[in-house]
């Protein structure tokens, strides 16, 4: 489901150039690859797998929403997006990847449920952007 992001969607997030370095934004210090992304989905399983995870009522993460989140970042690494600067559990029960894009912008895709998942890009050259992926999606 997630070969399928529009394009003009993608092309609000960080991509790599061919040697590898980020073509629009700037790459931030300590950048991670993917396999990094992946391995804190898998220590969200098992830290974050129950309820109150962090003590103030967090909701668990579902391993079907952490397989979904997977299933995204190896799409995104597909079409050349580089890996996100951060990947965080939502004590919603989400887990989002998010970009520092430098000169204070940021770009976040939200997975909120097994299909869905919110993209916002913020930059102060530009209109804010928020999309919605999954069944029925819409820009807004």
């Amino acid at each position: 489901m997630w070969d399928s992001i529009d394009p003009a969607i993608l092309a609000q997030l960080p991509r790599q150039s061919a040697n590898g370095a980020v073509a629009n934004g700037l790459p931030p210090p300590g950048r991670t690859d993917w396999a990094g992304a992946i391995r804190a989905l898998e220590r969200f399983r098992r830290e974050y797998a129950e309820d109150d995870w962090d003590g103030q009522g967090a909701v668990a993460v579902s391993g079907e929403l952490i397989d979904s989140a997977a299933a995204l970042a190896a799409a995104l690494e597909r079409q050349g997006v580089t890996a996100p600067t951060w990947t965080l559990p939502g004590p919603d029960g989400s887990v989002s990847y998010s970009w520092d894009l430098g000169a204070g912008a940021t770009a976040e895709i939200e997975v909120t449920g097994p299909t869905s998942a919110e993209v916002v890009v913020l930059a102060s050259d530009r209109p804010a952007g928020h999309w919605v992926l999954g069944p029925g999606a819409t820009a807004r």
